[in-house]
């Protein structure tokens, strides 16, 4: 029974896509897996400054879904907690894990998003 637990975890586990870039594209390198959850590592540009040097929210939705909780400090960090994940930033390292109802993305998706609603 408990290697067949453990095949059955190893095959949940592995069940997800992996996709790695490599190369001297335009695009930063990126790490990503997409399976039962969603995650994803990249070294992009430090963000654009919006105006604001530090902005807090709860409970708002924010940019991800099934986002509770964000924080940043521009430039420096960012943080945003799901119900089960998180993203982190420190300066353009950026890193996000989460499955069901949270699904992390990098910061260079979120300004493609806003392009895309804009009309841009």
């Amino acid at each position: 029974m408990v290697r067949f637990s453990v095949l059955l975890l190893v095959a949940v586990v592995l069940g997800g896509c992996v996709s790695f870039r490599i190369g001297s594209d335009a695009e930063p390198p990126e790490f990503r897996w997409q399976g039962w959850g969603n995650a994803f590592g990249t070294i992009g540009s430090l963000p654009e400054y919006d105006g604001a040097i530090l902005s807090a929210h709860l409970f708002r939705g924010g940019k991800h879904t099934g986002e509770i909780a964000a924080i940043d400090i521009w430039p420096v960090l960012g943080l945003d907690v799901g119900v089960l994940g998180l993203r982190g930033r420190l300066f353009n390292l950026e890193a996000g894990a989460g499955t069901l109802f949270y699904e992390p993305r990098p910061r260079t998706e979120w300004s493609a998003d806003a392009s895309a609603s804009t009309g841009d």
